[in-house]
């Protein structure tokens, strides 16, 4: 997962819900960077999205299946290393 995927997950864990306007306003990505990043993470199933009105928010996706799938690579990377 790129860099940046893994910094927009921290920042909707850390509470920034409006997706686009948040995190160029936070962060140095770009607008079209943060909406490419954003659509990677939702086609994932890692994050949902629902719109009110012109606004976007964002949220972690509640799919236990790709959760497990994140951790159960965590875990064998965790065990790789292990090793190093």
């Amino acid at each position: 997962m790129a860099k940046e995927c893994v910094e927009t997950i921290q920042k909707i864990i850390d509470g920034f819900r409006e997706c686009r306007n948040a995190f160029t306003a936070i962060g140095d990505e770009t607008r079209p960077s943060v909406s490419h990043h954003l659509k990677i993470l939702k086609e994932s199933g890692i994050v949902a999205m629902r719109q009110e009105g012109t606004k976007n928010f964002c949220y972690l996706s509640a799919d236990k299946t790709q959760w497990k799938e994140i951790a159960s690579l965590t875990d064998l990377i965790y065990k790789s290393i292990q090793h190093i």
